[in-house]
């Protein structure tokens, strides 16, 4: 099945439109979007309604039986739990996170699909990215200007349920209560040297940073390829006339573009991806409480 044809689009507020409209992609690290920072010091999750404890998810279980672990809990405890799903904890949360709203396109009206109005929650100002394989190539001359090596990654996400037993992509998919965002994701994560590696290939052997600072690329000025209107207008699909939108993907007979190499590069990467650690989350029942052992009473 082809491909959906869509526009990228930044829903934010206004500063920050201008900010990357000016050439500048702010970019957090998954760890923030997730469980991984909720800790007990924390009053909240650090990140308001974007927060998703199953952000980087690698593992569901329809049926809490059919977890491995849940044999080991006491008899007392296992009554209790409600959910049990796996969560990625090696490398998965260093990556660099920049999301984008994909507004299709409806090929039975040549036209696009109406945003879910939830995305104003995102903020007050649509920047919709015209010729996104440009906004890519710049964005990649940039990436690899700051630093000496990198993984970088890209693909639409995919929303699950919680209804079946199955492996997850933790980096490119989301629950699919957040399917309204429509996002598309592009990833990164800085490289250096493996001191440790063993072998033939040690000498070019590479290791994630694992560092969880927020990063400001500078791309240069955007504002020939991308264009910033209200969210009000953007929710009613109100673009002006004077905007030439170029789809990301080849059209037919056009030779692979930016975005289709990066995002089948990233397909091939993640395709047979394992999580060689994992913490495990549960949901439990509201008639339960945990005290500071961690013991269900």
């Amino acid at each position: 099945m082809a491909e959906k044809k869509f526009i990228p689009v930044k829903v934010t507020d206004r500063e920050w439109a201008e900010k990357l409209l000016d050439g500048e992609v702010f970019m957090r690290p998954l760890y923030e979007f997730g469980a991984w920072n909720l800790k007990k010091e924390d009053k909240q999750l650090n990140n308001s309604f974007r927060g998703d404890l199953c952000e980087g998810m690698s593992g569901i279980f329809g049926e809490v039986e059919e977890c491995p672990i849940y044999d080991s809990f006491d008899e007392n405890v296992k009554k209790y739990i409600k959910r049990i799903w796996y969560i990625d904890d090696t490398d998965i949360k260093y990556f660099k996170i920049f999301s984008l709203y994909c507004m299709e396109y409806d090929p039975s009206t040549n036209f696009f699909l109406k945003p879910n109005p939830k995305m104003c929650e995102f903020g007050d100002t649509a920047v919709i990215i015209a010729d996104y394989n440009e906004f890519i190539e710049r964005f990649g001359k940039a990436l690899f200007k700051k630093y000496d090596s990198v993984v970088s990654m890209m693909d639409r996400v995919k929303f699950y349920n919680f209804r079946e037993t199955r492996e997850t992509n933790p980096l490119f998919e989301k629950h699919e209560k957040y399917s309204y965002q429509n996002e598309l994701r592009m990833a990164f994560c800085e490289l250096r040297e493996n001191k440790f590696a063993m072998g033939i290939n040690s000498d070019t052997s590479k290791e994630i940073v694992e560092d969880l600072t927020p990063v400001k690329l500078q791309i240069g000025n955007i504002r020939d390829i991308a264009y910033a209107i209200p969210i009000e207008n953007f929710l009613k699909l109100l673009i002006p006339r004077y905007i030439p939108l170029r789809f990301p993907m080849r059209e037919l007979y056009e030779s692979q573009s930016n975005y289709d190499k990066l995002v089948s590069n990233t397909r091939s990467v993640m395709k047979n991806h394992k999580s060689p650690f994992v913490r495990p989350m549960l949901v439990i029942d509201g008639n339960a409480r945990v005290t500071d052992e961690g013991i269900l009473i």
